[in-house]
C-alpha cells in the first residue's frame, strides 16, 4: 500500500536486475515475484481488517507523515487519526502534514516517559489547525472542532472507531512505540520497536 512503498519495491527490483546484469545473481523472475508477494513490513501501512478497518503506520517525522498522508487518500473516509508523539519530535509538522486528509485527531500517549502528554499534543493539533486555517483551510477548523484527547490507546481506539463508523478508517500513527502497543493489543504481537523497524530481527539476535 502507498506510492512510496511501490517506489521502494521498484528500487529493490532495479537493484536485483543490476546485480543480475553484473553477473552477481542468477536471473530468476519467479523468485523476484515471490519476494514481492511475500514482503511484509509490520507497522508500515499495516492493515488490521475489521469494521471500521484499522491502519497502523509508524510515521514519526514530517517526511513519513507526508508519505502516510498521500497513502491515506486511497482509504475510505471518514479517516480518524489516533496520534501519539515523542517529546523530541516535531509534532506540529506531523500534524500539519496529516490534517488535510483526516476527519478528526485523537491525541493520546504510549506508555513511556518519552511520550508527549495527550493534552499537550491536543494543543499542538489545535495550533496546527489554526495555522492551516489561516491559510484558507476550512477543513482544518472542522477537524480541530471534533478532535479529542485520550489518556492511552485503550481509551483512544473505541473513541476513534465510534467517530469512523463501520465504513471509515482508523489510523494509528506518530510513533513506533504506539504502533507496537496497538499490534500487541490487536494482534497479540511483540511491542519491541526494533522488531517493527527491522522485520528480519528476532528477540534472539537483538543486541542489548
Amino acid at each position: 500500500r502507498g506510492a512510496h512503498q511501490r517506489r521502494n519495491a521498484a528500487a529493490a527490483v532495479a537493484a536485483v536486475k543490476a546485480l543480475v546484469g553484473a553477473g552477481v545473481l542468477a536471473d530468476d523472475p519467479a523468485a523476484r515475484a515471490r519476494g514481492l508477494l511475500g514482503a511484509v513490513h509490520p507497522g508500515r501501512l499495516e492493515l488490521v481488517p475489521g469494521s471500521p478497518q484499522l491502519v497502523l503506520d509508524g510515521a514519526h517525522n514530517p517526511h513519513g507523515a507526508a508519505a502516510l498522508a498521500a497513502a491515506l487518500v486511497e482509504l475510505p473516509a471518514p479517516r480518524i487519526l489516533v496520534l501519539a508523539v515523542s517529546r523530541d519530535k516535531d509534532a506540529g509538522a506531523l500534524v500539519g502534514a496529516l490534517l488535510p486528509v483526516v476527519t478528526a485527531v485523537i491525541s493520546t500517549a504510549y506508555q513511556q516517559e518519552r511520550a508527549l502528554p495527550p493534552q499537550e499534543l491536543a494543543a499542538k493539533v489545535a495550533d496546527a489547525a489554526a495555522k492551516v486555517g489561516a491559510a484558507g483551510g476550512a477543513h482544518a477548523a472542522k477537524v480541530a472542532a471534533v478532535s479529542r484527547a485520550a489518556p492511552e490507546l485503550g481509551a483512544a481506539l473505541p473513541l476513534a472507531r465510534q467517530l469512523a463508523g463501520p465504513r471509515g478508517t482508523v489510523v494509528v500513527a506518530g510513533s513506533l512505540f504506539l504502533v507496537g502497543e496497538a499490534r500487541a493489543m490487536l494482534l497479540g504481537a511483540d511491542t519491541d520497536p526494533v522488531l517493527l523497524s527491522d522485520p528480519a530481527a528476532t528477540p534472539g539476535n537483538l543486541r542489548s
